[in-house]
């Protein structure tokens, strides 16, 4: 049994999802729609919604236009904001401001008291990544480092703030590093390197880190929007335990049928600090010290809260990896 064989959203319930045509925001009106819920799903102007179901009803809307936002209907059982301005190009906090003004105009527009719950997705970057290889909770001072984490920080203290002041029960959901079907960067990069044997372990790549395949995430998701225990609560959106870099490259390597060879670290950061300064020319590179750093960092979430809320992950590693570089290569002509 899964924790959505006891989920308790009605499938007579209205929901609206932001972000709804992005990686996660699709996957996760899929699984409402499979179960018979009605998605309004919401995203920025230039968005594309070509992967969701013909029964969903599509909005287009600027967050940051408090008037746009006059034309989208109050009446939502359940609000998923998930949009966001997510790359970490920013210079100033302000460039993130749909994360916290968007979300403010959005309260301000569908908290009502039909609203039974309000789940704001943040950040495992809200907490910042620690290099630890301890497990973090959620009431551990944050440690943010970006301009990204720190806008999610403010857009959770607006979801608490405005969600009390109407009487509304929030969820606050941090998810740890997403992959899945529909992915983008950075994950359909990683798996594409690999594929193409040009991708390398840096040095012993035993970091470990925190992953969540998104349909473990959507299922925890849905079981924290019906669970009395998760209101006005946050959570880390991830699985039980962590996996190391190398675990994690060698699944993906096993499917391709290739074998992964190790780049010793001196070499890695040589290469790192060269591709860095084209880096900050604007151009695309594959690796520049930020990446290096990230890629060999430990960040280990504790999800004890989710699992005493009834959470348990259907996809183990293998099952995730499967998942979904069998998806890219039926549906991505650059794996085929």
């Amino acid at each position: 049994m899964t924790s959505l064989d006891r989920l308790a959203i009605d499938p007579s319930a209205h929901a609206l999802v932001t972000g709804g045509a992005g990686f996660i925001g699709t996957n996760l009106i899929n699984a409402l729609v499979a179960r018979g819920v009605s998605v309004t799903a919401l995203d920025r102007p230039s968005a594309r919604f070509s992967h969701l179901p013909p029964t969903c009803r599509l909005m287009k809307v600027d967050l940051l236009d408090a008037e746009d936002l006059s034309n989208l209907s109050s009446d939502f059982d359940y609000v998923f904001h998930l949009a966001a301005r997510g790359d970490l190009d920013g210079k100033t906090v302000d460039d993130y401001r749909t994360n916290f003004v968007g979300t403010e105009n959005l309260l301000k527009r569908v908290a009502s008291a039909r609203v039974k719950r309000f789940i704001y997705y943040s950040s495992l970057l809200a907490t910042g990544i620690w290099n630890e290889t301890r497990f973090i909770n959620e009431e551990e001072q944050p440690r943010t480092t970006t301009l990204y984490g720190q806008s999610k920080i403010l857009g959770e203290q607006t979801t608490q703030r405005l969600c009390e002041t109407a009487a509304v029960p929030w969820t606050v959901i941090r998810p740890v590093s997403v992959y899945g079907p529909y992915g983008h960067v950075p994950y359909r990069d990683f798996f594409l390197t690999i594929k193409r044997r040009q991708y390398f372990h840096i040095g012993a790549a035993s970091n470990l880190v925190s992953l969540v395949h998104v349909d473990n995430l959507c299922e925890l998701t849905l079981l924290l929007a019906a669970e009395p225990c998760a209101a006005n609560q946050v959570f880390f959106g991830g699985e039980i335990y962590p996996y190391t870099m190398r675990q994690f490259a060698d699944a993906a390597a096993r499917h391709f049928g290739v074998q992964l060879r190790t780049l010793p670290l001196a070499v890695a950061w040589t290469a790192a600090y060269s591709l860095g300064a084209f880096k900050q020319l604007g151009m695309n590179v594959p690796l520049y010290p930020y990446r290096l750093q990230t890629i060999r960092s430990n960040y280990c979430a504790d999800i004890r809260k989710s699992l005493a809320c009834g959470y348990q992950p259907a996809l183990g590693l293998e099952d995730g990896i499967k998942k979904t570089l069998d998806w890219y290569q039926q549906n991505d002509p650059a794996f085929k």
